[in-house]
């Protein structure tokens, strides 16, 4: 089987898929390893498992630094060792599968190796070393399991799940079932009936978590907090506060992602309040958003059902319609809007009913479609400078439409 950045997750999960895991046995040692040295199998973590890549030997050269000896698994054969560059605790190792690089980065924590494999420069895996006695990884290895699998499925099946995730976390803070399981709660927070201290809590433990992985797996924690904290119920200085501390670690400039969403959450955040003041400014945070990204749902929704609550049906109206007619955007918004309802009504039906309560009928109701539809496919227009049409053979005009 042939490897390439567009195929590691497939990969992946088909070894999730090709029997039942078989742990190897890691070195039998409890105490904080001192540095690299030693033989590891690297892994690309997935949530049943970690599913093994090769096997990287690192040797102390004294003063001539550090070497790595690279042999892959059956399934990645064509993966070649290009470059390293190792300390006592880091290590960054490129491997190169014809014109596709994996770069690992990762750091010594206790007895592993956390970090990330960056698939040419588009996909991040969570992944990890973990010193062992193999001399070789077989075709068709089943993926190690985790520790305490069992235990995190058990926490996480709860209504409830913080203060024994926040156990399982401290108790083993190398664990990588800790990433999907933070993914997992966080995405539910607004639907869970948690205090203020057991939500910073959370939040505080999973940025430790994260961060022993890598800055950009913290920066995808954020993000993912940032959109939960504003779309449930909770204070709006919790956000802040989460927003300060992303701020010391990750300075505004520094990922264009994480600006981006700061500002929706900032702006749906703030129309949730009680203080009308706060609102309007919220609105037009939002508002001055879309300018620049028309196809955002989360802050055009924000929009539709603030104005909706405010009674404000053209307006709401014209934001449902926009997304109604945008592809996709129906399966995106249900599944926001099921977390406040079990059975909300689809992108259609709130149009079809705001637009028969302002005109009394469906009379027109397709034209209007067809005019928000122009509007919003064609709103990034004025952000471009026009370019002047000069009569020359080897210049044309070309509409494109992306779909």
């Amino acid at each position: 089987m042939n490897y390439s950045y567009s195929h590691l997750c497939v990969v992946v999960t088909l070894l999730l898929l090709s029997g039942c895991p078989q742990s190897t046995s890691p070195i039998d040692t409890q105490a904080p390893l001192e540095n690299l040295e030693g033989v590891w199998q690297l892994s690309a973590c997935e949530s049943q498992g970690a599913a093994p890549l090769g096997l990287v030997q690192i040797k102390s050269a004294n003063d001539k630094g550090w070497t790595a000896g690279w042999k892959p698994a059956e399934e990645t054969s064509r993966w070649q060792l290009e470059k390293y560059v190792i300390t006592e605790k880091t290590i960054a190792m490129t491997l190169l599968e014809d014109d596709v690089r994996y770069v690992f980065e990762g750091t010594l924590h206790q007895q592993s190796i956390l970090g990330v494999i960056d698939i040419a420069g588009e996909m991040l895996v969570p992944s990890m070393m973990s010193q062992t006695k193999k001399q070789s990884i077989p075709a068709n290895t089943p993926p190690d399991p985790y520790s305490d699998a069992s235990r995190y499925e058990t926490v996480l099946k709860s209504s409830q799940p913080i203060g024994d995730l926040l156990s399982l976390m401290r108790e083993q803070p190398t664990n990588p079932m800790n990433l999907f399981a933070i993914e997992d709660v966080i995405q539910r927070l607004p639907a869970i009936t948690a205090s203020q201290q057991e939500v910073s809590a959370l939040i505080t433990e999973a940025v430790t978590i994260e961060r022993q992985w890598s800055v950009e797996l913290l920066g995808k924690f954020y993000q993912q907090a940032a959109m939960a904290l504003a779309t449930g119920q909770f204070e709006r200085k919790q956000l802040d506060d989460l927003i300060l501390m992303a701020r010391q670690e990750i300075p505004e400039g520094e990922s264009e992602k994480l600006d981006r969403i700061f500002k929706v959450t900032r702006g749906v955040a703030s129309i949730t309040t009680h203080d009308p003041q706060i609102q309007s400014e919220g609105v037009v945070l939002l508002n001055d958003y879309l300018k620049e990204n028309p196809y955002d749902p989360t802050s055009r929704l924000a929009l539709a059902e603030y104005a909706l609550s405010k009674e404000q049906l053209s307006e709401a109206l014209d934001e449902f319609a926009a997304l109604a007619v945008l592809p996709g955007m129906e399966t995106i918004v249900r599944g926001m809007r099921t977390i406040s309802s079990k059975d909300p009504q689809t992108l259609a039906e709130e149009v079809i009913k705001l637009y028969r309560e302002i005109h009394g009928s469906e009379i027109g109701i397709s034209e209007y479609l067809l005019k928000r539809y122009s509007q919003v496919t064609t709103s990034l227009a004025p952000l471009f400078e026009p370019v002047a049409n000069i009569p020359d053979e080897n210049h044309r005009v070309l509409v494109c439409e992306l779909f």
